[in-house]
């Protein structure tokens, strides 16, 4: 357990954004970051930072994970120590391998927390956001994430303060309201206005407030807008390697304008520039390329080439595997009702088969509404149905072979979770 989180009822959704004092400057090595938040190592003269930034944002994750985990260091040097831990966290993060990243953060956490040290505060903070930044990815309920609220709490550095503000920011609910959306907005164009103050900034903050301005203005259905910020942001980019996984977010999120004003040839392109991205630094494989290839199957599918869109959808699986429950059924009926709409029964089957099994376990295991997966749980029966009758079956019989076969597709899910 990590202890001094506050209840959920404390976390609010709008942190303090801190004034820059003048003349402050901040160490760039010290910061890496990826479409949907900013990680940062324990400041420390230890480790060469800047050596390992280069190596993660030149796509060698795994070899900085290989040379760190053979290093010793003493639980006794205990700054050091959490800072071993803290990097890992981060490379694993970069291997879209979020449950581990996050666990080395929250060893970490409690680590320290035992100890009495004079940086505990500052060591904390660096902890607490990294933690609550991976939990975008593994929550449910990451809007309300509350160990940000936590880093929030313990932050006296300016840039830092910034840094766990923007990472909250972007947290707003599937289902925001049109003034949170506008709050989003306002407090994001403060970040960049702040971020402008200080000296020798990494521009980081920057991005992701563009992202969360044009997030904003997407939920408002103001697509229009939210493209002009974007063709405006692009030049505002540095063309430097640290700010490539960024860029394909911003990429991905100008292709997603492009494809709901049914520009869906321009959209591909944009999508495809955000994939070659990813493929150089996270790989195929990743939680961000698996968003990205829903994108182009979407767009694919808008001009009517379900095949393609098959193939884009099939893609999105390795990376969206390991996200929150909600999403595993809808991977799985995005790439089985286009395999459908192509002709290949087999993989539509397959996949149709997986869709049901994680729709049925979100409606059992669901506190809260369930409208969009009930009202799913029947366009999967009905889609299953189909492939069984034109295989011969009768239809008197498919609730019976619905159980049997999604015991199968269930059986194998379970043994994929079961593999390191």
């Amino acid at each position: 357990m990590i202890h001094n989180i506050p209840t959920q009822d404390e976390a609010g959704h709008n942190f303090p954004i801190p004034d820059i004092p003048d003349d402050y400057t901040v160490d760039k090595n010290l910061y890496v970051a990826q479409e949907n938040g900013i990680y940062v190592f324990i400041e420390g003269s230890s480790f060469d930072y800047a050596g390992i930034n280069s190596e993660l944002c030149k796509g060698n994750a795994a070899s900085i994970k290989e040379q760190y985990e053979r290093m010793e260091i003493p639980e006794s040097d205990l700054i050091d120590y959490a800072a071993l831990q803290n990097i890992l966290g981060i490379t694993e993060i970069y291997l879209s391998d979020y449950a581990k990243a996050y666990d080395h953060f929250c060893d970490a956490i409690q680590f320290i927390e035992r100890r009495n040290l004079p940086e505990k505060d500052s060591v904390l903070t660096v902890l607490y956001n990294n933690a609550g930044a991976a939990t975008i990815y593994l929550s449910a309920n990451a809007p309300e994430d509350r160990r940000l609220l936590k880093a929030s709490g313990l932050c006296r550095d300016p840039y830092m303060g910034l840094i766990i503000a923007i990472n909250q920011t972007g947290r707003i609910k599937v289902y925001a309201s049109g003034q949170e959306c506008e709050i989003m907005i306002a407090r994001a164009n403060e970040m960049l206005e702040k971020e402008e103050l200080v000296n020798n900034s990494t521009g980081f903050v920057h991005a992701l407030a563009i992202k969360c301005i044009v997030l904003g203005y997407t939920r408002l259905g103001n697509m229009e807008e939210a493209l002009r910020i974007l063709e405006k942001a692009f030049p505002e980019i540095p063309d430097m390697q640290e700010y490539s996984l960024l860029k394909a977010g911003l990429l991905t999120d100008r292709g997603i304008c492009k494809e709901y004003l049914g520009e869906h040839d321009e959209a591909l392109q944009d999508f495809r520039s955000a994939i070659a991205i990813h493929g150089k630094i996270l790989g195929s494989d990743s939680r961000q390329a698996a968003n990205t290839y829903f994108w182009m199957g979407m767009s694919y599918m808008g001009g009517g080439n379900a095949s393609e869109a098959a193939v884009c959808f099939e893609k999105t699986i390795p990376g969206m595997r390991c996200g929150v429950p909600g999403d595993k059924w809808k991977m799985y009926w995005n790439a089985g009702y286009s395999f459908q709409q192509s002709g290949d029964y087999e993989k539509a089957k397959e996949y149709l088969l997986k869709a049901y099994v994680h729709n049925q376990a979100v409606i059992k295991e669901a506190a809260a509404f369930v409208d969009e997966e009930r009202r799913y749980e029947v366009e999967i029966k009905e889609a299953l149905r189909a492939i069984y009758e034109m295989e011969g079956g009768n239809r008197r019989s498919f609730e019976r072979w619905l159980r049997r076969e999604a015991k199968k597709a269930e059986k194998e899910e379970k043994q994929y979770e079961k593999l390191p």
